[in-house]
């Protein structure tokens, strides 16, 4: 798998050497050549490498069917797929985080934003409630004359309240 999680696939010369059961393959692409030294054992190769880490760390490759390669390729490709969605969930994950810890930080802030000006949300209840007041009575009087009169009413503190 590259850098991109992605699976790689690249053409390099093998060169190599078998001598009772000890095998050395070397890889050279490029400016870079990698050595791998392993045994032989039946129909398996164990080929030891380093890790990142410095560690030494084993391949084992047994022979398989054409039908066996294929479904350990497909295995393989399934899981380097489960590793891709599981980075991207992950990184959902803390993009999630830090947007709750956004809309915690910003929910703190309105809170103590709106104890400052105590009895506005009652206050817009009542003005709300005026103006509700005034509507249903526009739309229940008979009069035309009175139903324009209330609407003006209406508009005039509508006026009042937002300025």
């Amino acid at each position: 798998m590259n850098s991109e999680r992605k699976i790689d696939s690249r053409q390099r010369s093998v060169n190599g050497s078998l001598d009772n059961g000890q095998i050395i393959l070397s890889f050279s692409g490029g400016l870079n050549t990698t050595a791998l030294a392993g045994t032989v054992n039946g129909n398996s190769i164990a080929l030891q490498h380093v890790d990142p880490q410095g560690g030494v760390d084993s391949l084992v490759f047994a022979r398989a069917s054409a039908a066996q390669f294929k479904t350990y390729a497909d295995e393989m490709k399934a899981k380097a797929e489960s590793i891709t969605v599981n980075a991207v969930l992950a990184k959902i994950v803390q993009l999630s985080g830090e947007t709750a810890r956004s809309v915690e930080s910003w929910l703190t802030d309105a809170q103590g934003r709106m104890q400052r000006f105590p009895g506005i949300k009652e206050g817009y209840q009542q003005i709300e409630d005026s103006m509700r007041a005034l509507v249903s009575r526009e739309r229940s009087t008979p009069n035309p004359n009175m139903r324009t009169q209330i609407s003006v009413t209406v508009g005039t503190k509508r006026d009042r309240h937002r300025g």
